[in-house]
């Protein structure tokens, strides 16, 4: 999928990454004029801070990042010279657009000696063995920095963990950035009496580097941040559950994925803090008969959810998830259950019981599953 905005993101990780290391000095705090000399008068002021945070001043587009025959050097050149800066001197207004992002990565190439293309490959792409994601859009010479991105949900998920992780990829044990420089891109870039001028995050000007931070608790604590696109492609951080989710869609708007996001991120973060019996398929609590009843249904059959009788979450339902419900059966449950009588029953619900269920039976019986709520 094309990830739009999302880019951002792991546009952001390079910028950091460049802190980290890299041939020429460069840091959130260097100015763009520094390497785009085009940035003259007002311009000149603008930081790799306000421009990967949106408070660079400038106006949002720029025809220079979708010319392909520009290089991105040349692109940020035009945008210094042409690109108006229309919002209050740098770092005072929030307005949402990707031309700062542009022009701040050229810099980034000039300081690194490589391009854009070669300097995401070494640092991100490589490390993070993301092997489906590339800047498809502009052109390889001026690849679009703020939008320009292709990935699916696997390899943008790696990364995004890779950020949960404290910049450590969690698969290969590869540091991919320093925890300082996850921890400078998960930190509010903008100054809290930032004037909001636009934004696609209705009234949400606390950002990072290239990612919302979008979720904070009762003491400012931050606990959630996003990554979103144009057509809905959209990757969040959960801090305080641990986990990174996914959204991976070029068919829909961000507005239709944010809220759905949101009521993923809740249900999600109410199963991890208060987690199922394996057995109890129907979510009611309990390990009773009408789980079983799911079970024998779906028994033998792939393609199946958890809320089929799928435990074990390998998308069969199978011995392995008849035995966990067995050992949880009656957990739960106001009534006194037994699970050999209540097993031989739901069988019947099954048109052409497979050979399966019967050795399933057979061992079952010798195993002592009675349990009553008492107990």
């Amino acid at each position: 999928m094309n990830v739009d905005s999302s880019t951002k993101t792991l546009a952001g990780g390079l910028i950091m990454s460049m802190t980290d290391s890299s041939a020429l000095p460069f840091s959130l705090d260097t100015r763009i004029a520094e390497y785009v000399p085009a940035f003259t008068g007002p311009k000149s002021t603008i930081t790799v801070r306000q421009a990967f945070s949106h408070t660079s001043g400038l106006d949002g587009s720029s025809n220079a990042i979708s010319n392909s025959n520009l290089t991105l050097q040349q692109a940020a050149a035009a945008i210094g010279v042409n690109t108006p800066l229309l919002y209050g001197p740098p770092g005072t207004q929030f307005s949402y657009g990707g031309t700062s992002m542009h022009a701040a990565g050229a810099a980034a190439e000039i300081a690194g000696g490589k391009s854009w293309n070669e300097l995401f490959a070494e640092r991100i792409t490589g490390p993070l063995q993301m092997t489906q994601t590339r800047f498809a859009l502009t052109s390889p010479a001026n690849p679009r920095i703020a939008g320009g991105v292709e990935s699916n949900a696997v390899d943008f998920g790696r990364y995004m963990d890779m950020l949960l992780n404290d910049g450590v990829d969690r698969v290969t044990g590869v540091r991919v950035l320093f925890a300082s420089s996850v921890g400078s891109m998960l930190g509010r870039q903008t100054a809290t009496d930032v004037e909001l001028i636009n934004t696609p995050l209705p009234g949400v000007t606390d950002y990072g580097v290239g990612i919302w931070l979008d979720q904070r608790d009762a003491n400012g604590a931050l606990i959630g941040a996003i990554a979103g696109g144009a057509r809905g492609f959209c990757s969040w951080l959960d801090l305080d559950d641990g986990y990174v989710g996914v959204i991976a869609t070029e068919s829909t708007t961000f507005s239709n994925i944010r809220e759905l996001s949101y009521l993923v991120r809740d249900a999600t973060q109410a199963a991890l803090r208060t987690p199922r019996l394996a057995g109890d398929a129907n979510g009611d609590g309990g390990v009773e008969f009408a789980d079983l009843v799911r079970l024998a249904q779906n028994y033998q059959r792939g393609g199946r959810l958890w809320a089929e009788g799928d435990f074990s979450g390998d998308g069969r339902v199978d011995f392995v998830d008849l035995v966990a419900l067995a050992q949880n059966y009656g957990a739960g449950s106001v009534t006194e259950v037994d699970f050999q009588a209540d097993w031989a029953l739901a069988q019947s619900v099954v048109p052409e019981p497979a050979v399966t269920v019967g050795i399933a039976w057979l061992w079952l019986t010798g195993m002592r599953f009675r349990r009553s709520a008492r107990q």
